[in-house]
């Protein structure tokens, strides 16, 4: 059996971002003969991560070129093409409802579809006399899914197409205009879509109830656990880490108001960078009082914060998320059993509640945020001991990778014709 799993990302394996699919290659890799990474996103300059010796790295080209406005004219040809026409004409009136903007997204998410279908149409689908063995995997519900849709439509059932559906590319209220062109057109025309969360499944039921159900399924992500989990705090000062990108939804802003309101002796990590860097530095500088320590390490592999929450004693999580999907920097923090403050949106309620840590209102006020941190330095020790244990066995039962990796590579090898794990 010479079974080939092709991925469409963005970026991988060049640098920035999609850290979590790196894990999750470490299980495909197994099941596969061969992997065909194929990147649309991505700046040839930047690093490249290393990957196990069956996978290839063959990007896409992209339909870009230096003068921005060419660009933009070059894809409004992209209605030249039969199928493109056809998927813009279907879809044009949702996207009217959201004035020009939403037509010019349709139009600019149409062109990169057809330009990775024409790439995969000739490098993998033309004279390919295994196709029957091919498994294409969109890693987000995006253009690269559209372009399985639009692969399938054209060159029928042996196209065998799947995705996965996250947060920003799954959830049209996170974006301005809230809207994503072609979801359910999409969905219809693949195999099978996968969301991470049981909240993004229903939602997507919600919106397209004329979805075959079984077009619909589950695979939640998960992270690697830890040989140890975190060490115990024998400082009275409270530890809180915070993982993520440095983005408004993030809302790490809002998190200092909730410090500067609190009178207890804490020290605040953040782990990740991004855009806000510098403002976020300077508000906490201005605002947070002397009773709070803190510190930005910047950005830090999956590794390395497994290795820093195993080494470094951290008291409480938190995530004061606008939006998420589900959130893997939490599972990190319950894989080595640190309790989570959390605001309920998107899956976040999948994994915190009041076993695990708290969940707070989507839009919690700086000073509930801040009686939650004070409820955790009330904690008895047996009391705090049995909140660290619940966020353990949250992520062994739920996210553990070993299980969750293990089989949805199951599932797609299957797909590609390879037999071993049936029965």
């Amino acid at each position: 059996m010479n079974s080939t799993l092709i991925v469409l990302t963005q970026n991988f394996p060049y640098l920035p971002g999609e850290q979590f699919f790196e894990t999750e290659l470490q299980y495909l890799q197994k099941d596969f003969n061969k992997i065909i990474i194929a990147p649309v996103a991505y700046k040839p300059e930047n690093e490249q991560r290393e990957v196990p010796e069956n996978v290839l790295v063959k990007p896409l080209r992209r339909n870009v070129t230096s003068v921005k406005a060419l660009t933009y004219l070059r894809r409004i040809t992209v209605l030249s093409d039969p199928q493109a026409m056809k998927w813009f004409n279907e879809e044009f009136v949702s996207a009217r409802r959201h004035g020009l903007k939403g037509v010019l997204k349709l139009v600019n998410w149409l062109s990169l579809a057809v330009n990775i279908r024409k790439q995969l149409e000739r490098h993998y689908v033309k004279n390919n006399t295994n196709l029957s063995e091919c498994v294409f995997y969109s890693y987000w519900l995006s253009p690269t899914a559209i372009a399985l849709g639009m692969l399938k439509e054209k060159s029928g059932e042996t196209i065998k197409g799947v995705s996965r559906a996250h947060g920003g590319d799954l959830y049209a209220y996170r974006h301005k205009p809230p809207y994503l062109p072609l979801q359910g057109k999409t969905i219809t025309n693949l195999y099978k879509l996968y969301t991470i969360s049981s909240d993004g499944k229903n939602y997507l039921q919600n919106q397209y109830p004329h979805l075959i159900p079984t077009k619909l399924s589950i695979s939640k992500l998960g992270t690697v656990g830890g040989e140890q989990t975190n060490p115990r705090n024998k400082d009275e000062q409270l530890h809180i880490v915070t993982c993520s990108y440095m983005v408004d939804v993030k809302r790490l802003d809002l998190l200092i108001e909730a410090l500067n309101r609190t009178k207890l002796k804490l020290k605040w990590t953040h782990i990740g960078n991004g855009p806000l860097w510098d403002q976020i530095n300077e508000l906490a500088a201005e605002k947070l009082p002397s009773n709070v320590e803190w510190e930005f390490l910047g950005f830090m592999n999956n590794a390395q914060i497994r290795a820093y929450y195993q080494q470094t004693p951290v008291d409480l999580f938190m995530n004061v998320s606008a939006s998420e999907g589900v959130p893997v920097s939490i599972m990190e923090a319950f894989s080595c059993g640190i309790p989570v403050v959390a605001t309920d949106v998107g899956g976040t309620s999948e994994l915190v509640n009041d076993q695990n840590g708290k969940l707070l209102k989507k839009d919690a006020s700086p000073e509930q945020i801040a009686e939650a941190i004070e409820a955790f330095t009330a904690m008895s020790d047996l009391e705090y001991d049995s909140v660290s244990k619940y966020a353990y066995e949250m992520w062994d039962e739920n996210y553990n990778a070993e299980r969750n990796y293990a089989e949805f590579s199951k599932q797609l090898s299957l797909l590609g014709g390879n037999h071993q794990h049936e029965g």
